[in-house]
């Protein structure tokens, strides 16, 4: 209930340095004793510190991985990193914070869904995940298309609107071409979703392509406004720092690619 209220926020602790790629690589670890589970080991998490908070780790076991909630005050549970001042493109980046598991006694209560069986829930609800974030990206592509029309309409060079000017012209279909292909990949994707088929591999493209796009679009709603997305005052700057964000998380988009070429190969007729 406190996090549908939004009185606590989750931190997802699905990525390690070491398994970049493969979630069988993970070696966070979850040991049952005397009725709890001892968890140890290092999560990477994109989700801001500060507030009230809660992580849904995800550890390796005997009998596979499994998923449990772990409290911020939960002794044995720490955070470090900070979101230091920076400027310039730097500004956009966010630094991933590290979440540090040492001898973390968590009862069986918070454990999420079956012992071993985490793999299977993340199936099911990741794929769903990563389209609602294609969805998002193609949303906020949208916005920067408006505001790009607007600028290119409204500012002049040279004595001549610049909605005039061949690259801007270029820029603006550009940046329309690759809104339509990531929406119409989004409908795709939710279609095969909503009539029960299989929606791994096509909801690690939503995600692959939609990443992409978004960084696409702010470079080149940054050429209409002459300038880089990150000055503040610009309308298109809070939009540009979210969408180019996603496009960073390189360890969340060699994890795609993977799941894409995994699904070609299983496929090929050897």
């Amino acid at each position: 209930m406190p996090a549908i209220n939004n009185e606590k926020r989750p931190y997802l602790a699905l990525m390690e340095n070491e398994a970049k790629t493969d979630l069988s690589d993970i070696k966070t670890t979850a040991e049952k004793v005397n009725g709890h589970y001892l968890l140890n080991g290092k999560k990477l998490s994109l989700s801001r510190k500060g507030g009230d908070y809660f992580a849904i780790v995800f550890a390796m076991m005997k009998k596979g991985m499994s998923c449990f909630l772990v409290d911020k005050d939960t002794p044995g549970f720490s955070v470090s990193g900070s979101e230091k001042e920076r400027t310039g493109w730097l500004s956009q980046i966010r630094e991933p914070l590290t979440l540090v598991f040492k001898k973390c006694s968590i009862s069986k209560e918070n454990m999420l869904g079956e012992e071993g069986k985490a793999f299977y829930l993340g199936r099911k609800w990741l794929p769903q995940r990563r389209m609602v974030r294609g969805a998002r990206c193609v949303g906020i592509a949208r916005r920067l298309l408006e505001e790009a029309a607007v600028r290119a309409q409204s500012a002049e060079s040279f004595g001549q609107p610049i909605h005039r000017r061949s690259s801007i012209q270029a820029a603006l279909a550009d940046i329309a071409m690759n809104i339509q292909a990531a929406r119409l990949m989004v409908y795709e994707a939710a279609c095969k979703a909503d009539f029960g088929k299989p929606v791994l591999q096509a909801a690690a493209m939503v995600k692959l392509y939609t990443t992409r796009m978004i960084r696409t679009v702010a470079d080149r709603v940054a050429h209409v406004f002459n300038g880089p997305p990150c000055i503040d005052g610009l309308p298109m700057e809070s939009l540009c720092r979210h969408a180019i964000q996603s496009s960073l998380a390189d360890m969340a988009i060699e994890r795609q690619r993977s799941i894409i070429a995994r699904d070609i190969l299983k496929g090929l007729k050897v």
